[in-house]
Protein backbone atom coordinates (compact mmCIF):
# COMPACT_ATOMS: atom_id res chain seq x y z
CA UNK A 1 0.00 0.00 0.00
CA UNK A 2 1.05 3.70 -0.64
CA UNK A 3 2.38 5.82 1.91
CA UNK A 4 0.84 9.69 2.00
CA UNK A 5 3.67 11.47 0.67
CA UNK A 6 5.88 13.89 2.60
CA UNK A 7 5.73 16.84 0.63
CA UNK A 8 5.03 20.69 1.60
CA UNK A 9 4.38 22.14 5.46
CA UNK A 10 0.92 21.32 6.72
CA UNK A 11 -0.97 24.60 7.79
CA UNK A 12 -2.72 24.95 11.09
CA UNK A 13 -5.72 24.24 12.23
CA UNK A 14 -6.03 20.21 11.35
CA UNK A 15 -9.72 19.81 11.90
CA UNK A 16 -11.19 16.38 12.97
CA UNK A 17 -14.77 15.54 12.63
CA UNK A 18 -16.32 11.90 13.81
CA UNK A 19 -18.81 10.85 11.23
CA UNK A 20 -22.49 10.27 13.03
CA UNK A 21 -23.39 6.69 13.92
CA UNK A 22 -26.63 7.16 14.76
CA UNK A 23 -29.82 8.04 13.05
CA UNK A 24 -32.58 9.82 13.36
CA UNK A 25 -36.39 9.33 12.35
CA UNK A 26 -38.89 11.63 12.71
CA UNK A 27 -42.64 10.82 14.08
CA UNK A 28 -45.61 12.08 14.58
CA UNK A 29 -45.72 12.20 18.11
CA UNK A 30 -43.17 11.94 20.83
CA UNK A 31 -39.51 12.08 20.69
CA UNK A 32 -37.58 11.52 17.62
CA UNK A 33 -36.37 7.74 17.27
CA UNK A 34 -32.61 7.07 17.18
CA UNK A 35 -30.83 4.15 16.68
CA UNK A 36 -27.25 3.19 15.68
CA UNK A 37 -26.01 2.79 12.47
CA UNK A 38 -22.38 1.36 12.95
CA UNK A 39 -20.03 0.12 15.31
CA UNK A 40 -16.89 1.24 14.25
CA UNK A 41 -16.17 5.51 14.23
CA UNK A 42 -15.35 6.72 11.02
CA UNK A 43 -13.45 10.47 10.77
CA UNK A 44 -12.76 13.15 8.55
CA UNK A 45 -10.08 14.80 8.85
CA UNK A 46 -9.19 18.75 6.86
CA UNK A 47 -6.09 19.74 6.15
CA UNK A 48 -4.13 22.46 3.91
CA UNK A 49 -0.62 22.12 2.73
CA UNK A 50 1.49 24.59 1.57
CA UNK A 51 3.74 23.48 -1.75
CA UNK A 52 5.78 24.41 -4.01
CA UNK A 53 5.04 24.09 -7.47
CA UNK A 54 7.01 21.44 -7.99
CA UNK A 55 5.80 19.81 -4.61
CA UNK A 56 2.73 20.00 -5.96
CA UNK A 57 3.14 18.31 -9.80
CA UNK A 58 4.78 15.61 -7.75
CA UNK A 59 1.75 15.51 -5.17
CA UNK A 60 -0.89 15.81 -8.23
CA UNK A 61 1.61 12.89 -10.17
CA UNK A 62 1.39 10.55 -7.03
CA UNK A 63 -2.82 11.30 -6.63
CA UNK A 64 -2.87 9.90 -10.36
CA UNK A 65 -1.19 6.99 -10.58
CA UNK A 66 -0.32 5.73 -7.18
CA UNK A 67 -3.71 6.09 -5.74
CA UNK A 68 -5.63 6.00 -8.99
CA UNK A 69 -7.12 9.28 -9.18
CA UNK A 70 -8.32 8.88 -5.29
CA UNK A 71 -10.05 5.44 -5.49
CA UNK A 72 -7.18 3.63 -3.16
CA UNK A 73 -6.27 3.73 -0.17
CA UNK A 74 -3.12 4.49 1.63
CA UNK A 75 -1.04 4.91 4.92
CA UNK A 76 -1.07 7.82 6.59
CA UNK A 77 -0.07 8.92 10.00
CA UNK A 78 -2.83 10.19 11.78
CA UNK A 79 -1.46 13.94 13.24
CA UNK A 80 -3.71 14.00 16.33
CA UNK A 81 -2.69 10.48 17.73
CA UNK A 82 0.24 9.52 16.07
CA UNK A 83 -0.84 6.20 14.67
CA UNK A 84 -0.35 5.10 11.56
CA UNK A 85 -3.82 4.41 9.30
CA UNK A 86 -5.29 3.30 6.55
CA UNK A 87 -6.98 6.26 4.77
CA UNK A 88 -8.45 7.72 1.43
CA UNK A 89 -9.03 11.08 -0.15
CA UNK A 90 -13.04 12.02 0.75
CA UNK A 91 -15.04 10.67 -2.49
CA UNK A 92 -10.92 11.30 -4.19
CA UNK A 93 -11.84 15.19 -3.63
CA UNK A 94 -9.20 17.66 -3.32
CA UNK A 95 -9.03 21.81 -4.35
CA UNK A 96 -5.70 23.47 -4.66
CA UNK A 97 -5.19 27.26 -5.18
CA UNK A 98 -2.54 29.28 -6.33
CA UNK A 99 -0.71 31.39 -3.79
CA UNK A 100 -0.02 34.90 -4.80
CA UNK A 101 3.47 36.53 -3.36
CA UNK A 102 6.33 34.67 -1.83
CA UNK A 103 9.11 33.16 -3.84
CA UNK A 104 8.23 30.92 -5.34
CA UNK A 105 4.87 30.54 -5.93
CA UNK A 106 3.59 27.90 -4.84
CA UNK A 107 0.38 26.26 -4.05
CA UNK A 108 -2.18 25.68 -1.15
CA UNK A 109 -3.68 22.18 -1.03
CA UNK A 110 -7.02 21.19 0.72
CA UNK A 111 -7.83 17.61 1.15
CA UNK A 112 -10.49 15.87 3.71
CA UNK A 113 -9.39 12.29 4.40
CA UNK A 114 -11.27 9.42 5.63
CA UNK A 115 -9.90 7.21 8.47
CA UNK A 116 -10.93 4.31 10.86
CA UNK A 117 -10.78 5.27 14.19
CA UNK A 118 -8.49 2.83 16.09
Amino acid sequence: MADWPNLGQMIPPVEQTPVPLVMTSTVEHGPPKRRSVGGKQLLHTKMRYRLTHAEFIQWREWYQNTINHGASSFNWIDPFDGVSKTAWLLNGNWRAQAETGGNPIGRILEVTLETWDV
